[in-house]
């Protein structure tokens, strides 16, 4: 028989159970409380920054309700007006038809024994008319030749031509020009 402090121990008698006899039970124990203890504290901590949330969100919303209520309304619409004339302004400058630029063209073909007496222009026909004078029928002629030749003019008509009384040569026509070239920069 077994001896155990100086006590005899009967082999029919259990000896008592304690709470380190159950080792693999303390384990599971342990580790649950320490699963428990953790979920808490992250519960903590989330609630926490739940609230942090909270306030911030509170204070944006604070902070957009100020903005909204110092807007001034009428300024915005007069703001939107302005850009929508400014975008319409543009496009209408960007298609402007620069009728100086095409009077530049016809002095610069204009020989110096021709006058020019009248002209009527005409963007959406592409045509300029022309009513002139000029010392003889030579000048007229190398009048048309530099029209025929000049920048931007796409062709040319003769209407009438005349001598008048005093000597000189009356003389009207058409120039069809190309718009591109002569009207816009």
């Amino acid at each position: 028989m077994p001896y155990k402090g100086g006590v005899q121990l009967l082999p029919e008698t259990q000896r008592r159970p304690t709470l380190a006899s159950y080792t693999s039970g303390n384990t599971y124990f342990y580790t649950g409380v320490a699963i428990g203890i953790a979920i808490i504290i992250i519960g903590a901590i989330l609630g926490s920054y739940k609230a942090n949330l909270k306030d911030s969100i509170a204070s944006l919303d604070g902070q957009l309700q100020a903005t909204e209520d110092s807007r001034d309304k009428d300024q915005e619409t007069t703001l939107l007006n302005v850009a929508k004339q400014s975008k319409i302004t543009k496009s209408l400058l960007a298609n402007k038809l620069y009728w100086s630029q095409a009077l530049g063209y016809v002095e610069q073909m204009t020989q110096s024994q021709v006058r020019l007496i009248s002209m009527d222009a005409d963007a959406s026909k592409g045509t300029i008319g022309f009513h002139a004078t000029a010392d003889t029928y030579a000048s007229v002629a190398r009048q048309l030749a530099a029209f025929v030749a000049g920048t931007g003019v796409d062709d040319m008509a003769i209407n009438s031509m005349q001598t008048t009384p005093q000597g000189v040569v009356e003389f009207s026509g058409t120039l069809q020009i190309n718009t591109k070239t002569m009207l816009n920069k």
